[in-house]
């Protein structure tokens, strides 16, 4: 089935002409000849737009569903070793000389890692399934659209390690989706740079557990090539025997490594024959030795000599980094005026022009009178700031937008309306 032209990026009806969006500007790309039509719709919902990516196992295109408008990311199950579209365009097929029931089971495992998202608790960081289409002749899951940047697209992009108060809060949001995965009896086994997603409002997210892209990879080149180097424990390379949550653990570790020096860890086979791993501390002179010390158990090349769980990984970053920080509080600074409220943790706290609906007055131009609601998360140790206002609430990365929601670590700050109004949160 295909649409009246949708632009295949805002999905507007009518605006995109001659290859390019009236409305949102987008210019036609090129698309790969294996992609579906930008005109199709799936199950005569979702509207199929720009392929957002592909790789070796997925084929990922922007949609719409057409009853709620609502976006997402449609994930189409298309092995490029495997499988090629046929002469219509739409179907999928295996090629000659592919095996099919592994192509099948491949599919298998998709659906089953759906389910197994949609049974964790709600406080994962894993980005929202829809509806899982089993459609010409291949498999699709819908998924929550996000967008921003994985740790290492970041890293890369601005040339700096993350601060490890920042770095320690996404181990710790990492730690209790992984924990929820331990607890149904089953390992990651491919946490990496590249699987844990930073949004624009700061929010960290995965995507999925990447269990059908191991799978496929797997079956196609054997076990090696779903190994993410440097990030994979030595255990990895040896088969399922002696795996267990301290393989997470190490991968994990490891991403922190990473994001804290700037610096990838060598792989785990290199160490194993004898290469050694240079201390945190000595990549970044700014980490504290404490914190390096830590690192060296949660990465031991022997696992039995290593930090066996998230929880334990979580209690020894506490530890090295002190004992938590709970008595938060913000300060308003306009102009050369500066003025400080301490914060009840887990309470709404109203900030804007009104003195009858906010704790907090700000009396300046363009502040809403409710501009927008401060939460201080005791246990995550995080700020959350959502924006009720018509002129914008900011963080350092840029508009929150009204009625969403970001997440700001202590010692970070948001403005009102632009930066005259400037809010420092803070933990003593």
């Amino acid at each position: 089935m295909t649409t009246q032209k949708l632009c295949p990026n805002c999905f507007q009806k009518g605006t995109y002409l001659g290859g390019r969006c009236e409305k949102c500007g987008y210019v036609k790309e090129d698309r790969p000849q294996c992609a579906l039509p930008d005109d199709y719709v799936l199950g005569q919902h979702y509207a199929v737009g720009r392929v957002i990516t592909q790789d070796d196992v997925m084929i990922t295109y922007l949609a719409q569903d057409l009853r709620t408008e609502k976006i997402y990311a449609l994930r189409e199950y298309f092995p490029a070793a495997w499988a090629v579209r046929s002469g219509d365009g739409i179907h999928v097929k295996v090629q000659e000389g592919a095996n099919a029931e592994s192509f099948q089971a491949g599919m298998d495992v998709l659906e089953n890692e759906a389910k197994i998202i949609r049974a964790l608790s709600e406080e994962t960081i894993l980005a929202e399934t829809g509806d899982f289409l089993r459609k010409n002749d291949t498999a699709y899951l819908l998924m929550e659209y996000i967008s921003g940047e994985t740790i290492e697209e970041y890293i890369t992009r601005t040339g700096e390690p993350i601060p490890c108060q920042q770095a320690g809060q996404i181990l710790r949001s990492v730690a209790r989706t992984i924990e929820d995965l331990h607890k149904l009896g089953l390992l990651h086994r491919g946490i990496g740079p590249d699987s844990i997603w930073i949004l624009q409002d700061g929010t960290v997210k995965m995507l999925d557990f990447e269990a059908t892209k191991q799978y496929v990879l797997s079956e196609i080149n054997g076990a090696e090539a779903v190994m993410k180097e440097g990030f994979a424990p030595s255990e990895q390379y040896a088969g399922p025997d002696g795996q267990g949550t301290w393989t997470d653990v190490y991968a994990l570790a490891a991403v922190y490594y990473y994001m804290i020096t700037g610096v990838k860890p060598i792989s785990a086979i290199e160490r194993s024959k004898g290469t050694l791993l240079s201390a945190a501390n000595v990549e970044n002179k700014d980490i504290p030795e404490r914190i390096s010390n830590m690192l060296k158990q949660a990465l031991a090349v022997m696992y039995w000599e290593r930090i066996q769980t998230m929880p334990a990984l979580v209690e020894a970053l506490d530890a090295v980094e002190g004992t938590p920080k709970m008595d938060p509080y913000l300060r308003l600074k306009v102009g050369d005026e500066m003025r400080q409220w301490k914060i009840e943790p887990n309470r709404d706290i109203r900030v804007g022009r009104s003195g009858e609906d906010c704790e907090i007055v700000v009396d300046g131009d363009n502040v809403s009178r409710l501009h927008c609601m401060i939460h201080y998360d005791k246990r995550k140790n995080i700020f959350l700031v959502k924006d009720m206002s018509a002129n914008g609430t900011f963080t350092v990365r840029g508009l929150i937008g009204r009625g969403r929601v970001a997440e700001v670590v202590p010692g970070e700050r948001i403005y009102l309306v632009s930066n005259r109004y400037e809010i420092y949160l803070e933990v003593k």
